[in-house]
């Protein structure tokens, strides 16, 4: 199945070629070293590591008007090599969710 950008993606199951777990995270907390959020990311990819995966960071602008946009686009560009998502929740992205649910993405906040 060819992914068309913008478009959902539907997955039956987690790809057996996963070898990513996104992060999405607003812009500015990726960047404040020894934060709670900073400590949680480094944690699992030290974890993830062991496992033979590795975190990508999702980073968006909350003053983004089509932030939700922009990060289901590296979502979807990231394809089947997508294990599941790390969601620090924000307002701007209130309806990742339900987004990742359409694309058969698994998700924690």
């Amino acid at each position: 199945m060819k992914n068309i950008p913008g478009q959902p993606t539907a997955r039956s199951v987690a790809s057996p070629r996963a070898t990513t777990i996104g992060v999405v995270i607003h812009y500015a907390d990726v960047d404040a070293g020894g934060t709670w959020a900073d400590r949680i990311i480094r944690g699992c990819g030290r974890e993830l590591a062991e496992a033979g995966f590795h975190v990508a960071i999702f980073s968006f602008d909350q003053n983004e008007p089509a932030a939700l946009e922009k990060v289901l686009a590296k979502i979807d560009e990231a394809g089947e090599t997508l294990g599941g998502v790390l969601y620090f929740t924000n307002p701007a992205l209130a309806t990742l969710p339900r987004a990742l649910d359409e694309r058969n993405i698994g998700w924690v906040t």
